[in-house]
């Protein structure tokens, strides 16, 4: 399954791929008005040798996205379902908004988990 992003009046969503990772692997948080979802797991076997593997997601959060409400959840299939509720405008309009998909990858040190004027997920996110 490819990553998916989908913002309308009422959410922003997500939805990656992580069956590669157990859910303590993976860390999902707001920043800044980004949604950061970060995996990573250390050297393990395969079956055709070792594999590391690492990855960080980084989405610009719409207009009207509610960054302390962001909600995420796994499937039994390794699929990651990160919601961020939209605030409706007293028109009912949506207050509108663009995405931005940055993926970078780069190598995750314990550090990078974690910064200043991070905003904590509520419900059921998966934080290291």
């Amino acid at each position: 399954m490819p990553t998916t992003f989908n913002t309308d009046k009422d959410k922003f969503e997500v939805k990656i791929d992580v069956q590669q990772f157990r859910p303590d692997e993976i860390a999902v948080r707001t920043s800044r008005g980004y949604l950061i979802v970060e995996a990573r797991h250390e050297e393990k076997e395969d079956g055709l040798g070792y594999v590391e593997r690492e990855f960080i997601r980084k989405y610009e959060l719409p207009q009207g996205a509610i960054p302390e409400n962001v909600f995420s959840q796994i499937s039994s299939e390794g699929v990651l379902t990160v919601t961020a509720p939209r605030q409706v405008t007293s028109s009912g309009n949506d207050p509108g908004g663009t995405n931005t998909f940055i993926e970078s990858l780069k190598r995750l040190s314990k550090s990078s988990m974690s910064s200043e004027n991070e905003e904590p997920c509520q419900g059921n996110c998966f934080q290291k």
